[in-house]
């Protein structure tokens, strides 16, 4: 009887511990919704639209792998600029590519990145067939939005579903432009 209980005592003590370490492991672990901070910057305009930089920061104490394009600069694919419609919500203005990213950025723990956004105003009436924007004139709010990240290279290249984030900035006010 007695070794019995001694058994039961340990098996007791090593759920307990393995219990401890998975929760320990799962708190030191951040989503990554929580662990980037994006900001608009500032906006500059430009005789079209404007250029909007904005940055991202990775607060957390693991690296980001984030999809880019393949342009010499380092330019994330996922982040992209909408304005505030009062009938449909946020709506996507910018920018526009029709380049899949084939790699990503490593953005490591304290490490920021900065990347320019142009956006442009649509003549009126012209179609955009490659981005389908719904918002012809920009001004009023606008946020910036990382739409994908990753905890590492494998899941991007796999699409792993987890690296869907939408880490949104909060918006800001742009004059209104013809």
């Amino acid at each position: 009887m007695e070794s019995v209980l001694s058994m039961i005592t340990m098996n007791l003590s090593k759920v307990v511990l393995l219990t401890v370490l998975f929760s320990l492991n799962a708190t030191w672990q951040t989503p990554l919704r929580d662990q980037l901070e994006i900001k608009i910057e500032k906006f500059k305009p430009t005789p079209v639209g404007f250029e909007v930089s904005v940055s991202i920061k990775n607060k957390g104490t693991r690296p980001v792998f984030i999809p880019r394009r393949p342009e010499a600069e380092v330019v994330l694919a996922p982040l992209s600029i909408q304005q505030w419609d009062e009938k449909l919500g946020w709506q996507f203005v910018g920018p526009c590519s029709d380049v899949a990213p084939m790699t990503t950025v490593e953005l490591r723990p304290s490490e920021e990145l900065q990347n320019t956004i142009p956006i442009r105003n649509m003549a009126h009436g012209q179609k955009d067939y490659l981005c389908q924007r719904k918002i012809e004139h920009l001004g009023g709010k606008i946020r910036a939005i990382l739409s994908r990240a990753y905890e590492n290279d494998e899941q991007f290249k796999t699409l792993d579903p987890k690296g869907r984030v939408d880490i949104v900035s909060r918006p800001v006010e742009l004059p209104a432009t013809e």
